[in-house]
């Protein structure tokens, strides 16, 4: 199965479906979705803001029946995603996506978006019914299985709890207090800046991230404060 193979994903929700045009409403939907995953597995979810989903792993979207990724809407699909490194989550828009759907027509989005999900992580469909990745359009559970947390599992190991938390957070550095940086890259829009295992990002000269270790991004770099340009 495919992965990803960073500790870290990023994602933006792009809009919010006719059927249900609460933008927030409906980015709160795919953060429980995401947080269903992220419980039980060692990856760590972060919504981004973007322009045009260039600077983010995955981006979800509600999209017509012909939205140009040569995957056109069937009428009785419901989404589809995309498996590592791509990720991408598309949701047909001339469904009836709803919050809380509450009459037969309506679709529950957070299930929709928790089996999706599961795809852009890579996992494929299972074949038993108490499965989120059972391959159904009717009502299916929004919590994972037994079955589901294994096969994340093995893909990225169990959520892992840091006893060092409260030590690497009053190491953080203030982004804002002037003192000397390591390094500073420009990528795109946005200025990554480097301080000891600590980075963070400015866009428009604006503070985009907090600072976040390098080693969630890069697992590969240990001891980035000995790395040399």
């Amino acid at each position: 199965m495919q992965r990803w193979r960073k500790k870290v994903l990023t994602y933006w929700v792009k809009n919010a479906p006719i059927s249900h045009d609460n933008y927030d409403e409906i980015r709160m939907e795919i953060r429980k979705a995401f947080k269903a995953w992220e419980d039980v597995m060692g990856l760590n979810i972060e919504e981004k803001e973007s322009s045009n989903g260039m600077d983010v792993d995955i981006v979800l979207s509600f999209e017509p029946r012909d939205h140009g990724d040569n995957n056109p809407f069937q009428e009785s699909i419901l989404a589809h995603a995309f498996y590592p490194p791509k990720g991408d989550v598309h949701f047909n828009n001339d469904q009836n996506f709803r919050v809380e759907p509450g009459f037969y027509e309506e679709i529950n989005l957070l299930h929709v978006a928790i089996h999706e999900l599961g795809h852009s992580f890579g996992l494929p469909h299972m074949n038993k019914t108490d499965s989120v990745m059972f391959p159904t359009n009717s009502y299916s559970p929004t919590r994972l299985s037994a079955d589901d947390i294994a096969a994340i599992q093995a893909l990225y190991g169990e959520k892992t709890s840091h006893t060092d938390t409260r030590e690497e957070e009053s190491e953080r550095p203030d982004p804002c207090d002037g003192r000397r940086i390591d390094a500073a890259v420009t990528i795109g829009r946005e200025v990554y800046l480097f301080k000891n295992k600590w980075f963070w990002t400015f866009r428009g000269g604006r503070l985009h991230t907090r600072p976040r270790l390098v080693s969630s991004y890069w697992p590969e770099i240990t001891d980035p404060s000995s790395r040399s340009a």
